[in-house]
Parts: C-alpha cells; sequence; structure tokens
C-alpha cells in the first residue's frame, strides 16, 4: 500500500473513533498535527506507530474502573473486612497530587460512591493495616511495578514503618486494584511484594509495545534510528527522563503505545506525549 493511502487510512480510523466516543475530541488529541511533526520520508514510520496507538476515553476507563472494583467480589474471605477497608491511591515518587493514582481515587468516590471517611492517604493506610485492617491500592495502570514496589517498601510516610514491615510483623489483607497491568509489571510485583493479592481489570502482553506490533518491512534498527532522531526535539520535564533511552523508549525502555484520556503511562513512547522544540505537536499531551 502506498504511503499517502495508508496514512489517510489511519486517519480516517483516529477521525472515527474520536467521533464514536472512543477517542478524545481533536482539541485533545490531534493525529493531523502529530504526523505533520516527520519529515516526508518519516511519515510512514510515525503512521505505523499512531495506527498501533491504543487510547483509552474516560467513558471506557470509568467501565474498567468498575469492572476492576466489582472483581474485589471473587476474593474469599474479605466479607467481613471489605466494609471497614481503607482506600489509598499508589503514590509516584514525587508524591505529587496530580499522580493518577489520585485521579482514580477521585473516581472511586464519585463513581464506586466509595465513602469520603475511607478514602485516605498512605500514612493512615499504614497505621489502618498496623491494626490489622484491609486496605485497598487503587491505581489505573501498572507498567514496570516499580512504583507500587516502592511505596510498599518505602519507610519514609509513617515513623519508619512500611506496609511491607507491617505485612511481616502482621499480616494484614492487601488488595491492589487497577485497571490495566502489563504482565511483565505484574511478574514483578508478585516477586517482590509478599501478601498483596493484584486485582487488574485487564493483563496486557507485549503487543502493546513496539516490542511486537508489524512494522510492515521496516526493522527495529529503522525504528531505533528513527525514534532517536525526534526524541532530540521532546522536552519531556520528568527528570528521569533526561536519560536518552528513556526519552526514545519511555520508562525503562518498555515502549508502550496506549493513553488514557486523563493521563499517559510515562512508560508510553515519549514521542507520543512530549512537548518538544520548533513547533513540536504532541498527540496527546500528558497530565
Amino acid at each position: 500500500m502506498r504511503g499517502d493511502v495508508y496514512q489517510k487510512e489511519v486517519i480516517s480510523k483516529c477521525e472515527a473513533l474520536s467521533a464514536c466516543g472512543l477517542w478524545a475530541e481533536e482539541q485533545k488529541l490531534d493525529p493531523r498535527g502529530w504526523l505533520n511533526n516527520f519529515e516526508p520520508e518519516d511519515k510512514e514510520i510515525a503512521t505505523i506507530l499512531l495506527d498501533h496507538f491504543i487510547f483509552y476515553s474516560q467513558r471506557f476507563t470509568d467501565k474498567l474502573l468498575q469492572s476492576a472494583y466489582d472483581s474485589l467480589g471473587s476474593i474469599t474471605d474479605i466479607t467481613d473486612k471489605i466494609n471497614t477497608a481503607y482506600f489509598t491511591p499508589v503514590k509516584g515518587e514525587s508524591s505529587s497530587i496530580t499522580d493518577s493514582g489520585y485521579y482514580i481515587v477521585r473516581k472511586a468516590r464519585q463513581l464506586l460512591e466509595i465513602p469520603d471517611d475511607l478514602l485516605v492517604d498512605t500514612r493512615k493506610a499504614i497505621i489502618h493495616a498496623e491494626n490489622g485492617n484491609m486496605v485497598v491500592f487503587l491505581d489505573d495502570f501498572v507498567g514496570s511495578g516499580d512504583q507500587f514496589i516502592k511505596m510498599w517498601k518505602n519507610t519514609e510516610f509513617y515513623n519508619g514503618v512500611s506496609f511491607e514491615k507491617v505485612m511481616e510483623k502482621k499480616p494484614f489483607c492487601a488488595v491492589y486494584v487497577t485497571i490495566a497491568t502489563t504482565i511483565n509489571g505484574l511478574k514483578e510485583i508478585n516477586k517482590s511484594v509478599s501478601g498483596v493479592q493484584v486485582i487488574p481489570c485487564h493483563v496486557l502482553d507485549d503487543s502493546i509495545s513496539i516490542k511486537s506490533i508489524d512494522l510492515k518491512g521496516y526493522t527495529h534498527l529503522e525504528l531505533d534510528l528513527f525514534l532517536d532522531k525526534y526524541s532530540r526535539r521532546l522536552q519531556p520535564t520528568e527528570h528521569y527522563m533526561a536519560i536518552k533511552e528513556h526519552k526514545k523508549y519511555g520508562y525503562k525502555r518498555i515502549g508502550l503505545l496506549i493513553a488514557f484520556e486523563h493521563s499517559v503511562p510515562d512508560a508510553t513512547l515519549p514521542i507520543f506525549w512530549a512537548p518538544g522544540s520548533e513547533n513540536w505537536v504532541p498527540l496527546f499531551k500528558r497530565s
């Protein structure tokens, strides 16, 4: 298929997805403007990446969150614990109020109708766990698993005590509810954290990353050269994106091709979401 025909087909697909509400409107998600970032000889490989890009609209995210939460009912022996469980966000390294975990907690209050007094910060959740009570961790997406593992082991939230130390001393019921997780992120959590049951709505394999997509005749070396060329124009504000390979492939070189309407995982290719120089137009801005 000719490159220009393929590009028109992919653009039409994106516009159709926006029109039916599966993608955000053009003001938020701009495939035409994004493709115009690239020189003519590079548009085809950019179009291939766009063709494989997966976007979770807010409506779809709400349904996934509801489904993941409903899956709590599949856990045995929690009937007498869930009514007094505390729900807490999974914090990032910066513990910013803009972390997606905080967003999911707000959605938990609005969508799942969890009472305000059960939605707590990490410190209160640790104290609750110390008293032998159930804690439910809420998040939208697990990429590498690092964020949850670091929070689980972190002793700085409350008097040198971590969730890990509490679990070792006095096991409590701990559940991690997330909309989606990569299979590798799930494996890392299960390997590094004891006593937590992860309840995802979806477990995603490598098909949602550049590791497994059909490059339509291009090699992974050509893809690497393409990302190297255009990542030089990117200007992400996240400090860890100063690492060249993270700037090209996303956090830990995971190279995801997904985004949520409320946020974009930092393991997603920065070429989709990062701001840049020379009038660079992101496909979807990371908030």
